[in-house]
């Protein structure tokens, strides 16, 4: 007869405390932690539609310089830009300035779902 284990009573700020970002082993691999981390957000802001326009058939990323900021408060401004731009220049986002945000220097993100590195992750393309 076994012993029953007791149930492990430890709380901590620091684990599980808020929503996790979840990241893919693989994808991290493929194309790097800090790239991991803005997909993968990019990708729950697309699909929950946060911060989100519908333009030219696709879902865009509104977000602001501060709202990306605030979503990923754990990177600095500086970390945050070159890897919007990395992944960018890497084509697995697709960036866009819309006419209606010129003067204000907005910029609309979503991601290259048609990318090859992308396709080993892709159950549906439901966007």
């Amino acid at each position: 007869m076994s012993e029953k284990q007791p149930k492990l009573e430890v709380s901590s700020p620091l684990l599980w405390n808020e929503e996790p970002i979840v990241l893919c082993r693989d994808l991290i691999k493929h194309v790097g932690l800090l790239e991991s981390i803005l997909l993968q957000e990019t990708y729950y802001f697309l699909v929950d539609n946060v911060y989100t326009v519908y333009e030219d058939g696709r879902y865009w990323v509104n977000n602001t310089e501060k709202e990306w900021i605030d979503s990923l408060s754990f990177l600095c401004d500086k970390t945050l830009s070159e890897t919007l731009e990395t992944l960018v220049k890497e084509e697995l986002f697709i960036e866009k300035i819309p006419a209606w945000g010129t003067s204000e220097g907005i910029k609309l993100y979503t991601i290259n779902f048609d990318h090859p590195m992308l396709q080993p992750w892709l159950r549906e393309r439901s966007l």
